[in-house]
């Protein structure tokens, strides 16, 4: 019904073609601010959150004091969620290799004095290495990036093209201590992500939450 209530009264039309500038506090306490031009953060700016479902099974699982990894931060909607409901003694360790997005999710990290973040500009991936990241060049569409070879590349040929440093689950494996929950959006690099953690998974056995994209 939220949904809907916001497609009537704040179209995303609208939104995107006369943005405005916004500081909204988020469920679980801490704000977020953006402009609303942006896809995720205009779900933000109306409802306080973007992607609940997250943000509602982090609440029920028992993280605080504990360590979580976010693959896929974005511009941080859940990210800065995940600070407050892990609490000051926890970590988040966060991969997005988007520097328009890290810029966004680094403010947003300062507004709040989070010091319990860390962000990694790299993609998660099932090999260590230098990849290619294929970056929209329409604007406003922060979601969209993803490392070249998956399959989403055909549709995307035209795209820009920007060189990341990619690691594994199994590499970051001893740095990152015990994990208690991994969240993954990576538009389409989910079993990338997964072959390259085998070690990492057996020794946390984290709660998982993924995206899963089909290929058709």
């Amino acid at each position: 019904l939220a949904q809907r209530l916001r497609t009537i009264l704040y179209p995303r039309h609208v939104a995107m073609h006369d943005p405005c500038e916004f500081e909204v506090r988020l469920p679980t306490g801490s704000t977020f601010a953006h402009h609303t031009a942006d896809y995720h953060s205009y779900h933000v700016a109306v409802l306080g959150y973007f992607n609940w479902r997250n943000i509602a099974i982090a609440s029920a699982s028992d993280l605080h004091g504990k360590t979580c990894i976010e693959i896929g931060a974005n511009v941080g909607t859940e990210t800065i969620a995940y600070a407050d409901i892990i609490g000051p003694d926890g970590t988040v360790l966060c991969f997005e290799p988007l520097q328009e997005n890290v810029t966004v999710l680094r403010s947003n990290i300062a507004r709040n004095h989070l010091e319990n973040v860390q962000v990694f500009s790299s993609v998660v991936s099932s090999s260590c290495g230098v990849m290619t990241f294929l970056v929209p060049e329409q604007e406003q569409t922060s979601g969209r990036g993803f490392v070249a070879g998956t399959e989403k590349t055909d549709s995307a040929s035209t795209w820009r093209q920007q060189s990341v440093e990619a690691v594994t689950l199994d590499s970051i494996a001893d740095s990152a201590g015990q994990v208690a929950a991994l969240f993954i959006d990576a538009e389409g690099s989910e079993y990338d992500i997964i072959a390259g953690g085998r070690e990492f998974l057996r020794r946390n056995r984290p709660t998982i939450v993924l995206e899963a994209v089909q290929k058709i």
